[in-house]
């Protein structure tokens, strides 16, 4: 395999961990008076969604980009 394929997807990877990490905090700071439940769910669960758009909305760019191309 390819040493510079192993490398962008660790960097990607790190990169989304971060992000993942990052809105998590952000959502939980920002929900500091929500009950606790709510809190946590929220926390946990928005982060996901919002990275799964972004890569969903990449993939397709990219791959309409590449439809066009040929």
């Amino acid at each position: 395999m390819d040493n510079q394929l192993l490398v962008r997807g660790l960097i990607a990877g790190v990169a989304l961990s971060v992000l993942g990490i990052g809105l998590f905090a952000v959502i939980w700071i920002a929900l500091a008076q929500a009950d606790t439940l709510l809190r946590l769910v929220a926390a946990v669960c928005i982060p996901p969604i919002v990275l799964g758009i972004g890569i969903g909305g990449l993939m397709m760019r990219v791959r309409r980009s590449s439809n066009q191309d040929s």
